[in-house]
């Protein structure tokens, strides 16, 4: 399952959302909003951060919001809709 985490650099909420997930050795893709990453973001929808998209091998996502959820969402080895 793809995860990847949408945030960006001047995100204070996103700030402390990485640094939890360092803390608590988590892994996940990490793409912070500008123009390099501009069409991912618009692929799923995204026009606030943080947020994670959980995406399965057949190409169906969930986007999540809130710190908890996402990192219940990286910790998740299936899309739970």
């Amino acid at each position: 399952m793809k995860k990847i985490l949408f945030t960006s650099a001047t995100c204070g909420p996103c700030f402390g959302l990485k640094k939890r997930i360092e803390t608590e050795k988590l892994t996940v893709d990490t793409l912070e909003h500008n123009d390099e990453n501009r069409t991912e973001f618009e692929k799923y929808g995204i026009r606030a951060v943080p947020r994670l998209v959980l995406e399965d091998c057949h190409g169906a996502f969930v986007v999540i919001q809130g710190s908890d959820d996402i990192i219940k969402g990286i910790k998740a080895d299936v899309i739970d809709k």
